[in-house]
């Protein structure tokens, strides 16, 4: 499994990984799905759009980066589909999100509340040192 930036001709796999999150719920703050157009004008607008791909091209998951109104901050949202798991690709997720949070220069990344539910997520996040903020239940990692 390799994480490269997205291209044009993932557009679709990736809307069908996002949908499969809204549905489960656990993943993002946003519970909207997005359909195909406007899926292209959503992940071209964000700071940074990882996938994961295993060697014969088929996408398992992906992340975005995205800047928040803290400065400095960046805002981070994972998805692997639901056969994917345990496959490592959400570890190879995080750590392609942390070394790009670095190069855009951002100085932290934070993780909405919603990974709180899910006990897989948490357990990755703190694994790659986020932690829990007790304010608001957001995960944050220190870049610095």
């Amino acid at each position: 499994m390799r994480v490269r930036e997205y291209q044009h001709r993932d557009i679709a796999a990736m809307t069908d990984i996002w949908n499969e999150a809204v549905d489960e719920g656990d993943a993002f703050e946003n519970e909207e799905k997005l359909e195909a157009l406007g899926a292209e004008k959503f992940f071209s607008e964000l700071v940074y759009c990882g996938v994961a791909v295993d060697f014969g091209g088929n996408l398992h998951g992906l992340y975005i980066l995205k800047k928040t109104e803290t400065e400095g901050l960046a805002e981070a949202e994972f998805a692997v589909k639901s056969p994917s798991r345990n496959m490592k690709a959400g570890a190879d997720l995080v750590n392609d999100c942390i070394k790009n949070a670095k190069a855009k220069g951002f100085t932290g990344v934070v993780l909405c509340a919603v990974v709180e539910k899910n006990p897989v997520v948490s357990h990755l996040c703190e694994k790659f040192g986020f932690k829990k903020q007790e304010a608001d239940g957001r995960f944050l990692l220190n870049l610095q």
